[in-house]
């Protein structure tokens, strides 16, 4: 979520607070608590019923349902995108329907509908009221959607926009860079050198407080395969950068170049030793990390490690990586020979929130419990 919506988010809140009875004050902190614990789908519930209880407080009102839309969006993306909707049928200020259409946006997206993301950002640039953080998210949205719809060229000018909006964080950046660095080197046969040469440039067009222009060359070596070469420009700014936040992501991509490496016993370490070098790791950054470590472990055959490492993942309660998580619980289970909690898993995997391009983590489940019920007869 871009800065500018947190920001409104609570300053929303706050407000409604103020003027608020006990019973709505009760919800949204329940909803608040339930948040900070990870368990999105109960905050989501408890922020509904503040919506229901502001009644005609429509600041109240807003707030509430963007705190739900927000939890639901971690989990089931098409109810968070009918939570943002009900926020536009109030009489809400130009500023609030802005920020229910970004997140609407940003509900397209996460939910694969990449074609519907593009229409509605489409939309929010014409409205009269918008900022410089939610312009940046809108054109991070819309790169992305053209990205994934190997549009590269639209994709490119989106993202160049975004940078030039002088209002991203350092991780959209990065994750704009990531983009960035695939269509240069993969699609248009770049050289990495010239990939980073290219960044530099539009860093110093930026003022860029980070430098962060190697780590597009990284991931788009990382994914055409070269992971020496990456891992060695990790290495490289680990040794010469004062940087913190570039440290970070370069052990970050070190970690996973010697997974790619199979270098097992290595990228663990690496994975591991990622929590106490840096405690600022996002909720995102850190799901990420532990779901990346529990495959370190599956692939070196350290399955009871790898279990739990993945049952840690799902208390992250995170739609992108639950299901998958949970897949790969069962294939533990599996692999241990205990087919009786396999079945149990992948029975779970078909039951559970999933966004639609995640098709194929159903069609294995089944797969799956057809061969764990094959091993119990």
């Amino acid at each position: 979520m871009c800065k500018a919506i947190i920001f409104t988010v609570s300053l929303i809140f706050n407000i409604a607070i103020c003027s608020a009875m006990n019973p709505l004050e009760a919800a949204m902190n329940s909803g608040d608590e339930l948040f900070k614990k990870n368990i999105f789908e109960e905050a989501a519930l408890s922020y509904l019923r503040a919506a229901e209880l502001a009644q005609d407080n429509t600041i109240a009102k807003v707030a509430a349902l963007l705190r739900a839309g927000d939890c639901q969006l971690k989990n089931d993306p098409a109810k968070a995108k009918e939570t943002f909707s009900q926020i536009l049928i109030n009489q809400v200020s130009s500023e609030q329907e802005t920020v229910a259409r970004v997140m609407i946006a940003q509900c397209f997206l996460a939910d694969g509908e990449f074609d519907s993301a593009i229409t509605s950002t489409t939309q929010i640039l014409n409205l009269p009221e918008i900022n410089r953080e939610q312009l940046a998210e809108v054109y991070c949205i819309r790169g992305e959607s053209f990205f994934r719809l190997k549009q590269f060229s639209l994709a490119i000018e989106c993202f160049e926009k975004a940078l030039a909006s002088k209002a991203l964080t350092s991780t959209q950046t990065l994750r704009i860079y990531s983009f960035m660095g695939s269509i240069y080197v993969d699609s248009n046969r770049m050289t990495p050198q010239s990939a980073h040469e290219k960044f530099v440039q539009m860093e110093k067009s930026i003022n860029a407080k980070d430098s962060l222009a190697w780590f597009g060359v990284i991931n788009a070596l990382t994914n055409s395969l070269q992971f020496k070469e990456s891992n060695e420009i990790c290495q490289q700014i680990l040794k010469n950068t004062p940087n913190d936040v570039e440290k970070k992501y370069a052990s970050i991509y070190q970690a996973k170049n010697l997974f790619y490496l199979k270098r097992y016993d290595d990228a663990a370490k690496a994975y591991e030793k990622l929590y106490s070098q840096y405690p600022d790791l996002s909720e995102q950054e850190k799901v990420a990390i532990k779901l990346e470590l529990a495959y370190v472990y599956m692939h070196n055959k350290k399955y009871h490690d790898a279990l739990e490492t993945f049952k840690q993942v799902l208390k992250f309660n995170e739609i992108t990586c639950s299901p998958r998580a949970q897949l790969m619980i069962g294939h533990c289970y599996f692999e241990l020979k205990d087919f009786h909690n396999a079945l149990n898993a992948f029975r779970q995997v078909t039951i559970m929130p999933t966004l639609k391009h995640q098709f194929q983590i159903i069609e294995e489940a089944k797969q799956k419990i057809v061969e764990c019920e094959k091993n119990l007869k």
